[in-house]
């Protein structure tokens, strides 16, 4: 899974790593998918609906703390 900041925490150091050694070792990297929720249905969820679970917020606290007004 991708993000804006790359494929997976920890992979600017990765690859930061593969460049220092390029030319002493040779790097074959797989990627492999992990579930942080499993008990999240396959369809996903509504992520306002999630968070205000998750941390006993309603609707307003959750966007206010995702960096967004509720009426954005």
């Amino acid at each position: 899974m991708s993000s804006a900041r790359g494929p997976a925490i920890g992979y600017a150091r990765l690859n930061e790593a593969m460049q220092t050694l390029k030319g002493e070792l040779a790097f074959d990297i797989h990627w492999h998918p992990f579930v942080l929720n499993p008990d999240l249905p396959a369809e996903g969820r509504d992520m306002v609906e999630h968070l205000g679970a998750k941390y006993g917020k309603n609707p307003d606290e959750v966007a206010v703390s995702q960096g967004s007004t509720p009426f954005s």
